[in-house]
């Protein structure tokens, strides 16, 4: 089975460019930010987790990448992120918000701190993070990518303020992308659904092989058409692709990285 691999990729459509992504310590903001990296970009890693965060900044393909600790629940830390940005700085040309968080719970159990952490990660942080980091990205022909999710587009059940919050991006996505267009950004949205993550391997006995069983299993058919999880590394080409000037006429579009999920 043919996979998107970030070692292949010979691009460099980020050549001179700054980017920065939120939630890139780990899962797919780590693989996004080594794609952008891996194209040229100069990073800014934004993350909760200093440690994993510093790693990741160290480890990045060529140099000069930055992490910035960012607690998005905060209701500062969009003011306090920017901050750190414009010291490390002097303009951006991508901004991925893709940090999230997600608490399930049956709707009759939902309480307020599961309502105002999500929403606060999920849905401000993204909005108030923009706002504040407009003075670097504007009139550079910059490039927005909002990480949302197919729950955003098919809820299920136990997870309504995740679904609720991930479908407020694609309302939040196309309001930016028509009111910033006047400083020539760009904004779009990438929904990832049924991929594999750290999450559904990372506390098995043996993490590799329980992450091939899972990347190599055929779902059934009724899942998505091609009857198989995703690959963080797809999720990152296809935010790739949508920050790049490959996408130059693209803007308020949602690109679904699923399988065709839905369709099956």
């Amino acid at each position: 089975m043919t996979t998107s691999r970030t070692d292949s990729v010979a691009l460099r459509r980020f050549d001179g460019k700054t980017a920065l992504v939120t939630g890139a310590a780990m899962g797919l903001g780590a693989e996004i930010a080594k794609r952008l990296a891996h194209e040229g970009a100069r990073l800014l890693v934004a993350d909760i987790d200093a440690s994993k965060g510093q790693q990741l900044a160290t480890a990045l393909a060529g140099g000069g990448h930055v992490f910035l600790e960012a607690d998005l629940g905060r209701t500062d830390s969009a003011a306090q992120l920017a901050e750190q940005a414009a010291a490390a700085v002097d303009g951006l040309d991508v901004l991925v918000n893709n940090a999230g968080i997600v608490r399930p719970a049956r709707f009759e159990e939902i309480s307020d701190e599961d309502w105002e952490l999500q929403v606060a990660v999920n849905l401000r942080a993204p909005l108030l993070l923009t706002k504040a980091l407009l003075p670097l990205l504007r009139d550079r022909g910059a490039a927005i990518v909002n990480v949302s999710s197919e729950a955003g587009f098919r809820p299920r059940s136990s997870k309504t303020i995740y679904d609720t919050t991930k479908a407020g991006i694609g309302g939040l996505t196309r309001s930016l992308a028509a009111e910033l267009w006047q400083y020539r950004i760009r904004v779009n949205e990438v929904a990832p659904g049924g991929m594999v993550t750290e999450m559904h391997f990372a506390s098995a006995s043996d993490p590799a092989a329980t992450k091939r069983q899972l990347e190599d299993a055929e779902l059934d058919e009724g899942y998505n058409i091609m009857r198989r999880l995703g690959r963080p590394a797809e999720v990152a080409a296809a935010v790739a692709f949508l920050a790049s000037d490959d996408a130059a006429f693209i803007t308020a579009s949602t690109l679904h990285v699923d399988g065709g999920m839905g369709l099956g």
